[in-house]
């Protein structure tokens, strides 16, 4: 995996100031993040199809996607 260079345009950084915004990674939901040695992908999508009503089956189908979307990013295996 080729290492990209690091800069203050796809990333924020914490100053230690409480009143800052934190520690982003990518600006955009266009910007690639990977962690763990996996390829960097844009932000994942997955549909709310949760109502007071919804299946079993369709809840199944929402954590499924959530847990690709953690893989795919590296951050669970």
């Amino acid at each position: 995996m080729a290492v990209n260079s690091v800069t203050t345009s796809n990333v924020r950084w914490y100053n230690g100031d409480p009143t800052a915004d934190g520690v982003g990674l990518g600006s955009t939901a266009t910007s690639k993040v990977g962690f763990h040695g996996k390829t960097p992908i844009i932000q994942a999508t997955v549909a709310a199809t949760t109502t007071t009503t919804t299946t079993t089956g369709a809840l199944t189908v929402d954590v499924d996607a959530i847990r690709t979307a953690l893989i795919n990013k590296g951050i669970i295996v």
